[in-house]
């Protein structure tokens, strides 16, 4: 396996995520949910590349889910998604959230003073 340098590392309930000092986004572990970022429900035992055309600043993961932030501004979501009305969850495949520029400031204010 390759080495790398991580700046950031994230984890799930079974899975990891990671930054490297180049902006790019590693991830490993259980993936039943696509919480890898791969388009894959396959478990992976070592850190492999994702969203490989995005550079990345900060990372966030959760149970089965993730959200990562870009250079440009854009947050990122993968993972488990439970609709609110009906329980029911799905698989999600990485996708940008539609969020205000303003809005995302004050939550990462807020995130990096916790």
């Amino acid at each position: 396996m390759p080495s790398h340098k991580f700046v950031q590392v994230a984890t799930g309930d079974y899975h990891s995520l990671a930054i490297d000092d180049e902006g790019k986004l590693w991830s490993w572990g259980m993936n039943d949910y696509k919480q890898l970022g791969d388009g894959t429900t396959e478990n992976k035992k070592e850190p492999e590349q994702v969203l490989t055309e995005e550079k990345f600043t900060q990372i966030s993961a959760y149970g089965c889910h993730n959200l990562a932030l870009d250079e440009d501004g854009n947050v990122w979501f993968f993972g488990e998604k439970n609709e609110d009305t009906s329980n029911f969850k799905y698989r999600v495949d990485p996708f940008k959230l539609n969020i205000e520029k303003k809005r995302l400031y004050k939550y990462q204010q807020d995130t990096i003073t916790v």
